[in-house]
Parts: structure tokens; C-alpha cells; sequence
């Protein structure tokens, strides 16, 4: 069977003289898709690369035009976000039309780097690397609250400029620009110590049940913290649910439903079973709902982090899922009187805190929902959660809160 590289102008995914919308630009890809169909269908292994020139224009554009809401991002990390949202849609509407044709076969973007960046990598790159010189296969998963906040933040004071983003396309790109900058970093810090491992970043879809309750419930917190005052102004102007989160200021919060299926899993365990480190559910994954037909589209949630990766880990057979947070253990009456940091818990005694009230929604709860789950799906299997400076020593249960059943 013979590989084919199949390389799309950005023009070719856009129609002159339509609005540069989302739906526009899907629409525009479906067609094309129909086309790379053809061409798989005749027996080719087919690699897809494109262009991307109107689209990174666009949010270079958006960046340029919010600068005053939220800091622009420089050329590359708009370049990676564009990856994000291309393939977005380009997984979307090739995997449909494969589907009616009776194809089975898997569409997955890899976020791709060219020319690596000099720049230093990130702290968080180090502790990772001490977790993979241990000798564990490594998966990771990352949220995107902050980082997505900011995305729609920029689509929303641009709009005059050049047509917003729906909140799952703006998902897309946060996995395409904080997937970029974990490649980055975490290659060069592995590279320092003489290892030679890969790491590849997955846009990853996660479907989600239309009916789910959390749609009538935000309670996922994304975007800057803010004061109550400025909290209040932003609910009355704009509409957005705010709330207080865990002492640290206000935020914005959106529905947060559970994950079900994880579209890409294949293409992930393919790329751990071949060495590769894997970055995947980024911000939970991009959330999407299966219509009438079975296909999917896109709707505005964030899917929570923690119970993506759950998802992820039992999905590939893991030993450990490691929860790293902003305390190196959890607390029961947390800055409160009696506060009591606890080291190995049961599932039991998770269950029954957590009856207690002492975890807070769309913060430590979904961390410790995430860990019963993992640790009642398969015998043997722990849960970790801590902080990123203490997850080595947490892995050798000398940190951290580990549940087991």
C-alpha cells in the first residue's frame, strides 16, 4: 500500500466570499473532505498536512485587536493554535464522510513543530522528566481554564475586527497552543538528559451526553480570577455566571459534563505503544455530542480535566492516575478549624468525605471523584493526587494522598 502526503492550501479551507466563520469554514472542509475521501478509498495510506494563511491571520488579528483585554500571543503560539482549529474541523468532517462511506478509519492532528524554539523551558517540564526517568510510560493530560478564558476573552473584544470562534473551536485552540509550549519544553528538558523520547500532542474530541445536567449547572471556572466588584459588572454586562472559586477571587463558570467516549484513543495508544509521550484531553478534551445520525458537533462546555483523564487512563489500561494540583495533599475542613491533611485513604473514606461537603465543586471534588473512579475500575490500580514539585516522592507514597479500594 503506497503513502501519499496530501498537502492543502489554508485557501483551500476557506471559500472566497463567505464570512470567515466556524460553521462557514466546516462547511467548506466537509467539501474537501469529500475529495481526500476518494483518494482513501483507492487504497492510500493518506497523511494530511494544510495550509494555514487566512486563519492564523485572523487570530494573529484577534490577538492584536484584544490586546488591551488579555496579552497577545506571539506569531508561533497563534500558528499552534491555528494546528488546533484546522484539525479540528478536519477530523470532524473527514471522519463523517468516511463514516458514510462504510470507512472505519481514524482521523487524529498532531501538533507539529518545524523549528524547535531557544527559548527556556518551563519549570513544570522538569518534574515531568523526573517522572519519566523512573522508567513509567507516560500520558499526559492538562486543563485549559485560564487559557481558554483568555482565547474567548480575545474572539469577543475582536469581533469587529474578524468573526468570533464558538467556544469548542476555541478549545481546539488551547490545545493547540498549550500542547505546543508542553512539546517544547519538555523535549528540550529530556534531550538535556540524554533522552531521546518524543512527545506528540493529540487535538482531542471528547463526547459528552446532550442531556447531561451540568448544562443547566456551570460550575467549571475558566478565564482570570477577578474581584467580587468586577465579577458583578462583567455578570450584568455580559450575561456570564460568576463565581467565587475556593478563596483565590471570581471566575467565569460553564457547564461541565461528564466525559463518555474519547474519540481519539487509538491514535493515542498507538503513539504510547511506539514510545512516544502523549499529550491528550487537553482542557478535558474539546466537547462534542453525537446528533440524530450519530455524527458529532461541537458545543460550549468544559469538559472537567480530571475526569477526561480518568477516562483516559482506564482507557489505556494505566496503573496509577497522577492528579497534580496546587497542595501537595488533600484536606478535610480545608482552611478551616481542624483542618486535616490525609495521606492514604480508602475509597470508603473518599466517598464519605465527600458526603461530608468538604470538597468544592469544580475544584478539589472532581480531583477526588476522578481518583474513586480509577480506583474501583480494576483491582490494584491507585490513585495519586498532589503537587508537581512533590510527584515523584508522592509515586514512592512519601507525599501526596493515594486512594485505593
Amino acid at each position: 500500500m503506497e503513502k501519499l502526503v496530501i498537502a492543502l492550501g489554508g485557501n483551500a479551507l476557506q471559500e472566497a466570499g463567505k464570512p470567515a466563520t466556524a460553521e462557514s469554514q466546516l462547511e467548506v472542509v466537509e467539501k474537501t473532505s469529500e475529495f481526500i475521501a476518494d483518494i482513501i478509498q483507492q487504497g492510500y495510506k493518506v497523511v494530511l498536512a494544510h495550509g494555514n494563511g487566512p486563519q492564523v491571520g485572523r487570530i494573529v488579528l484577534q490577538n492584536e485587536a484584544a490586546c488591551d483585554v488579555t496579552p497577545a500571543m506571539p506569531f508561533d503560539v497563534c500558528g499552534a493554535m491555528s494546528q488546533g482549529m484546522i484539525g479540528y474541523h478536519m477530523q470532524q468532517a473527514l471522519s463523517k464522510v468516511l463514516k458514510k462511506r462504510g470507512n472505519d478509519k481514524k482521523v487524529a492532528t498532531v501538533v507539529t513543530q518545524v523549528v524547535v524554539s531557544a527559548d527556556d523551558p518551563m519549570k513544570t517540564s522538569e518534574f515531568i522528566a523526573d517522572i519519566i526517568q523512573q522508567g513509567y510510560k507516560v500520558v499526559l493530560a492538562h486543563g485549559n481554564g485560564p487559557q481558554v478564558g483568555r482565547i474567548v476573552l480575545q474572539n469577543e473584544a475582536a469581533c469587529d475586527v474578524t468573526p468570533a470562534m464558538p467556544f469548542d473551536v476555541c478549545g481546539a485552540m488551547s490545545q493547540g497552543m498549550i500542547g505546543y509550549h508542553m512539546q517544547q519544553a519538555l523535549s528540550k528538558v529530556l534531550k538535556k538528559r540524554g533522552n531521546d523520547k518524543k512527545v506528540a500532542t493529540v487535538v482531542t474530541q471528547v463526547v459528552v451526553s446532550a442531556d447531561d445536567p451540568m448544562f443547566k449547572n456551570p460550575t467549571k471556572p475558566i478565564g482570570p480570577f477577578y474581584s467580587e466588584e468586577e465579577a458583578k459588572k462583567i455578570a450584568e454586562e455580559r450575561g456570564f455566571v460568576m463565581k467565587e472559586d475556593s478563596g483565590r477571587g471570581w471566575r467565569r463558570v460553564v457547564a461541565s459534563p461528564k466525559p463518555v467516549e474519547i474519540i481519539e484513543i487509538d491514535a493515542v495508544r498507538c503513539l504510547l505503544d511506539n514510545g512516544f509521550i502523549p499529550i491528550s484531553v487537553g482542557g478535558g478534551g474539546i466537547p462534542v455530542v453525537r446528533d440524530a445520525n450519530d455524527d458529532i458537533e461541537g458545543t460550549a462546555a468544559v469538559i472537567d480535566k480530571d475526569l477526561a483523564s480518568e477516562k483516559l487512563a482506564e482507557e489505556l489500561n494505566a496503573d496509577v492516575l497522577l492528579i497534580l494540583t496546587a497542595v501537595e495533599q488533600v484536606s478535610i475542613n480545608f482552611k478551616k478549624p481542624g483542618e486535616k491533611k490525609l495521606d492514604n485513604i480508602t475509597v470508603a473514606e473518599a466517598e464519605k468525605y465527600i458526603a461530608e461537603g468538604h470538597f468544592a465543586p469544580g475544584s478539589m471534588l472532581p480531583k477526588v471523584q476522578a481518583a474513586i473512579m480509577f480506583a474501583n475500575s480494576k483491582p490494584g490500580r491507585r490513585a495519586i493526587i498532589t503537587s508537581l514539585d512533590m510527584a515523584v516522592e508522592a509515586l514512592h507514597s512519601r507525599a501526596g494522598t493515594t486512594i485505593t479500594k
